[in-house]
């Protein structure tokens, strides 16, 4: 198949991807977005809900390809009434979790799913151009930069704090203030964006190794033993794809250390036999965990979309077919989650929060291409 022929299967599958989340998704009696759908009855058996489904659905049907779908705005304006309702922490950011009746369970408020905000904010605003989203963002950035700034850099995990610290959370972050640094040139946000890249390169990332660590010391210091060793083929994907879209906005370009971590990916991260992209490994190349879990192949279509050359197209068409094995269940629009050297495609329900990842494939892939 042609790349013509993979955009086009992948935005059809996502359209239909979207409309039967809008449809199965979201709770209208509760309301509140449920955490997965089964493969066999499009049930959800979660007895809570979490502020990362939340946002993550909110950009899922803010989505250019997720517009036309039917339900999918009022679905997005019932998301956006839970974030800046009930979501909302009365010491400033928001809360983690709540049971099925929107009654909050958990008060955490973790960096990971605080970065999720800002990101949904931003693709709502793009979607409705509510000045109120924009201010909503840039106090929650206040937020993150007055309680949440940590004395050797970055930011803390969470309120109240824990260890270790990752690279994670500061990854999504910097998604989000990237996203928001294009619509918002003069708010707080690209001078986040830089700070984040600053870390990338002082921190988070090892030249000598080309391994960006995972897991990190409370001063961000390379955690002692393997852990502090441990690195994940699909964020060095998901990275590729950060720096070129931070330097495409401005920021200073990390060219040679972006083609580091898509190297070392590519040569130890990728199992072709079985189309997937392994979950951890070590520094020396040693696996750690070898099953995979769908984002890490969207990763790899993001990374592969966003880097240049004559192969573009037949490397992207590469990773969706890799991608479109997971995309095969017995309900068109849900997808296999995990697959395992020793059962394949786990038939487990499909997660919310995966749409997510999968929507942004997909639009990188469609960029700048005819529908």
């Amino acid at each position: 198949m042609g790349i013509d022929g993979v955009v086009i299967e992948a935005r059809n599958w996502l359209k239909n991807s979207i409309s039967l989340w809008a449809e199965h998704g979201f709770d209208r009696s509760r309301r509140g977005f449920h955490e997965h759908l089964t493969l066999d009855g499009l049930a959800c058996h979660a007895d809570f809900r979490r502020l990362r489904v939340l946002t993550r659905q909110i950009y899922v049907f803010s989505s250019p390809i997720g517009h036309d779908a039917p339900g999918a705005r009022d679905v997005l304006l019932a998301g956006l009434d839970i974030l800046l309702g009930p979501a909302k922490h009365s010491g400033g950011g928001y809360v983690n979790r709540f049971d099925l009746d929107g009654k909050v369970v958990d008060e955490t408020r973790d960096l990971y799913d605080l970065a999720f905000v800002l990101f949904a904010l931003c693709a709502a605003y793009r979607r409705l151009g509510d000045a109120a989203l924009r201010d909503e963002a840039r106090a929650l950035v206040d937020f993150i930069l007055a309680r949440m700034s940590h004395a050797d850099g970055g930011y803390v995990e969470a309120l109240p704090a824990r260890q270790p610290r990752r690279q994670n959370p500061h990854m999504h972050l910097l998604e989000a203030v990237i996203a928001w640094s294009e619509q918002d040139p003069s708010g707080p946000f690209a001078a986040m964006r830089d700070a984040i890249l600053d870390l990338f390169t002082t921190r988070f990332f090892d030249p000598k190794a080309a391994i960006l660590r995972e897991y990190l010391a409370d001063d961000l210091s390379p955690l002692p033993g393997r852990q502090g060793e441990t690195w994940e083929p699909g964020h060095h994907f998901e990275w590729v794809w950060l720096l070129e879209a931070a330097a495409r906005g401005g920021a200073r370009p990390l060219s040679e250390a972006a083609q580091a971590l898509m190297a070392r990916a590519c040569a130890d991260g990728l199992h072709d036999g079985a189309g997937a992209v392994r979950a951890e490994l070590d520094a020396s190349g040693e696996i750690i965990s070898a099953g995979a879990r769908i984002w890490t192949l969207t990763e790899w279509i993001k990374a592969e979309a966003i880097t240049p050359g004559p192969q573009r197209d037949e490397r992207v068409g590469r990773a969706w077919s890799a991608l479109r094995r997971y995309l095969a269940t017995p309900v068109e629009g849900l997808w296999f989650e995990r697959w395992t050297p020793e059962q394949g495609f786990v038939s487990d329900p499909a997660p919310a929060t995966s749409l997510y990842h999968i929507s942004m494939a997909v639009h990188e892939m469609c960029e700048g291409r005819e529908p």
